[in-house]
């Protein structure tokens, strides 16, 4: 795997699996300021060579 695409927020519910899906609302945070523990996530895949960080808000 080359590239990697990451985003940060908070671990809760799947908010696609609410019965209102017009109540959708992803919790972004900055990368590295999330509860993902992104320095993990990036040591499992040793072999990417870039990483796209993503932030919609």
């Amino acid at each position: 795997m080359r590239l990697l695409h990451v985003t940060d927020g908070v671990i809760g519910p799947d908010p696609f699996r609410s019965a209102d899906s017009g109540s959708v609302r992803l919790d972004q945070r900055i990368a590295g300021e999330g509860e993902l523990d992104l320095a993990a996530i990036l040591a499992a895949a040793p072999a990417a060579e870039y990483a796209i960080v993503e932030f919609d808000t």
